[in-house]
């Protein structure tokens, strides 16, 4: 199975101690399934770090980008909720990039996830499309590994939510995601990247899944494939 869609947008955050429970109420009870109310919107995944920092990484799929940065997404993101509101202030460390799906190849969807944020590589983007990444996803119990391109001026639009944050969120341009079974195998995987791809790396467990998927995979196209998989 790949990802559900062509559009993500992929935070990774920490959240001040003291405001943890809440955090987990209002990201489980209003703020994913407020996310997954926009149309376009197919799938938010939430994860805690097992190793590395920061301590969260989410992240929402969209059709494409017309979804993740269309003026639906726009619209909550200036209107936001009192709770919403009332949260933002408690982020801190906040990455964020909406990005467009460059390769997304797997069999299926990990328990734990491996992510590398870059802003360069000693290979080009072909390269890691062609050669790199496929061997990745044949390594013992990895079941999907996913490019990710920020669009700068999709990920950079002000917005009244951000106004909330304590400071500028940092936009990685390059996102890479490897799922599996268990932390072992994904970081394993991850970590033979990192001479071809110098990265923050961090390994998370999934906390919390919420979809709309629905006709997903019926409306967009499979990106198993080496032709498939460039856009």
């Amino acid at each position: 199975m790949n990802l559900a869609g062509r559009g993500i947008v992929a935070i990774w955050h920490d959240i001040v101690q003291e405001r943890q429970a809440e955090f987990y109420e209002w990201h489980n009870r209003e703020h994913m399934p407020e996310r997954m109310g926009i149309p376009g919107f197919r799938r938010g995944r939430r994860y805690i770090a097992v190793h590395g920092t920061p301590q969260f990484f989410c992240f929402y799929e969209g059709n494409d980008l017309g979804a993740v940065a269309g003026p639906a997404y726009l619209y909550r993101l200036n209107n936001p909720s009192e709770w919403t509101r009332k949260m933002m202030p408690y982020f801190r460390n906040m990455s964020r990039s909406v990005c467009n799906v460059r390769y997304s190849e797997g069999p299926g969807e990990g328990g734990f996830i491996a992510t590398l944020r870059f802003s360069a590589s000693n290979k080009d983007e072909d390269a890691l499309v062609e050669s790199v990444l496929p061997k990745i996803g044949g390594l013992p119990s990895i079941v999907g590994v996913h490019f990710c391109v920020a669009d700068g001026a999709a990920s950079n639009i002000p917005t009244v939510e951000k106004t909330f944050r304590k400071s500028t969120d940092i936009c990685p341009p390059y996102t890479i995601m490897i799922e599996g079974s268990s932390a072992r195998f994904v970081q394993a995987a991850a970590t033979t990247l990192l001479a071809d791809v110098p990265a923050d790396l961090g390994v998370y467990q999934l906390e919390n899944t919420r979809s709309n998927l629905q006709g997903a995979y019926d409306a967009t196209p499979a990106y198993g494939s080496a032709k498939a998989t460039t856009f």
